[in-house]
């Protein structure tokens, strides 16, 4: 999913790198409209398989705009899975706005 704003991609980097379980960067895309994008990548390659199905997208630096230092594990009781009625409640504020 590609985000607005480096900003904006930053809050979910975490999230990212907790299912990845490892670093992610943050790569600066350019779509063919001339809109810039941020979108978070494992790595290099799973940039390139991305750009590769995506030809109307560019990176022209192919190297992250941000990577965090070091990957800081979490373990389960930092992590709160939402149960179904959380996940509803989530949905419908979201649709209010």
């Amino acid at each position: 999913m590609p985000f607005g704003s480096l900003e904006i991609a930053m809050l979910y980097l975490k999230a990212a790198e907790i299912l990845t379980q490892g670093l992610c960067g943050i790569y600066e895309l350019t779509y063919k409209r001339g809109d810039k994008r941020y979108r978070i990548f494992r790595n290099i390659e799973e940039l390139n398989k991305f750009l590769k199905t995506n030809p109307e997208v560019k990176c022209e630096k192919k190297e992250p705009v941000y990577i965090s230092e070091k990957y800081v594990p979490v373990n389960d009781s930092q992590i709160k899975y939402l149960n179904e009625s959380e996940i509803k409640t989530y949905l419908d504020e979201i649709k209010n706005r």
